[in-house]
């Protein structure tokens, strides 16, 4: 992508549901620890990180050469002592965090054990999503869906699909947030 296509599929997209992350965010009473999950051109993470300033981000990413990159964007946008490259396959990541997202990155129930395990008990997931009908098929698979294509539970999961509108881009768009039921919490 370049130039006006850039700015609409990537830099608006990954900032759309800002407002949902910041009220999420300020429920906390520690500072946030993020993660990406398969960052690798940096979206959503590089736009998040600078527009939540009090937040740390580790961007994870299995591909050296994307590593590389995203060391490079760091430096670029003086992130250093708020965004960390972490050179890792999701499976062997063991640090948790109270926020975390992805984008065009899996099918969340190909990947919802791996993240259930870094997840902080009071933790969002964040995933990026575009039609509402295929976010609820994904979730479908995960198991019993008990609710509708809003709001609902599934497994060890309370869930919300929230309509995000990206400016100047005329597709759907929806974020899937997960948060664990109140028992798997501390």
């Amino acid at each position: 992508a370049k130039g006006e296509e850039l700015i609409i599929k990537h830099f608006l997209d990954s900032l759309a549901p800002v407002s949902i992350f910041t009220s999420l965010m300020k429920e906390s009473e520690n500072p946030i620890r993020c993660a990406d999950i398969g960052s690798g051109g940096g979206f959503p993470a590089i736009p998040l990180s600078i527009v939540c300033g009090e937040t740390h981000w580790s961007l994870i990413e299995r591909s050296k050469k994307k590593c590389g990159f995203l060391l490079n964007v760091v430096a670029s946008c003086n992130l250093y002592g708020r965004v960390e490259v972490l050179d890792k396959d999701l499976k062997e990541v063991h640090q948790q965090y109270d926020f975390i997202t992805f984008r065009a990155f899996a099918s969340i129930n190909d990947i919802l054990s791996s993240l259930q395990t870094i997840v902080t008990p009071r933790g969002v997931i964040c995933a990026y999503k575009g039609k509402i009908e295929t976010t609820f098929e994904e979730l479908s698979l995960i198991g019993n869906v008990v609710g509708d294509t809003s709001s609902g539970s599934v497994g060890p999961f309370n869930y919300q699909i929230v309509p995000v509108k990206v400016p100047f881009l005329d597709a759907s768009r929806h974020i899937l947030l997960l948060s664990l039921h109140e028992k798997g919490k501390g």
